[in-house]
Order: C-alpha cells, then structure tokens, then sequence
C-alpha cells in the first residue's frame, strides 16, 4: 500500500469572492517518496474564468511549481503541508488531504481526472 497526500491548486480572481478555479493537483507519496503536480491546459477556460489575468505569467508559474516539485532534490524529507502553507493569494492550496492506495493504482491520473476534468489535454502537465 502506497500512503498518498495531495491538495489542490486553486485560482481566486478576486480577495472578496470565495470563487475559484482549480488550477492543479500536487501529489506526494509518502511511502516512495515520489511527488507530482498536474495542471490545467485549457487556458481558454482560465480566462474565461478572469480576463484580466495574465495567461503567460500563469503558465511559467505553473510549470516552475512542477520544475520545483519534480526536479528538485529537497535537503530534508519533504513536506506537503508545509510547502502549500506559503500559497496565500489568488493561488491558495486546499487543505492537505490523505489516502492509501495499492500499490498498482494509478492515483496521479484517477485523481487528475476527476479535478482537471474540463482541462486536462494530456496528463505530462507540459504547455
């Protein structure tokens, strides 16, 4: 059995609205140690959502979230909770959920599915 935490990424247009858009899902698995952040590919959707974003700037900062989570090699064991908690703007993490999977489910893409499903094209999360 594989012990999973995840949280979604979450986009608010505006600081008085509680409307949001979810944007990506990070995944780490605490048994392996493997982590993941799938994000949207539809940004016509996106800017539907807030036509005054700035579509560029979201993608670059989505995919150097994924660079950091996925590339890099963190000095100390890493910490989902700890790593959302500085995500306090218009792009906010849910709070850290957990489950345990077998060890032969595909929890990134059944997981992605359900979040991303208006916007997931291919589940690389490339642009």
């Amino acid at each position: 059995m594989y012990h999973i935490e995840y949280a979604a990424l979450n986009y608010y247009h505006s600081p008085i609205s509680d409307e949001c858009l979810c944007i990506g899902v990070l995944f780490h698995n605490v048994t392996t140690g493997q982590r993941d952040f799938k994000y949207i590919s539809n940004f016509q959707r996106f800017q539907a959502f807030d036509d005054e974003a700035d579509v560029d700037f979201v993608k670059l900062y989505l995919r150097g979230i994924k660079e950091e989570i996925e590339n890099s090699a963190f000095d100390k064991e890493f910490d989902l909770a700890s790593y959302i908690r500085v995500y306090a703007n218009e792009f906010r993490f849910s709070s850290v959920r957990t489950l345990s999977v077998n060890e032969t489910e595909n929890y990134v893409e059944d997981l992605s599915k359900i979040y991303l499903k208006y916007d997931l094209a291919d589940y690389s999360g490339a642009i």
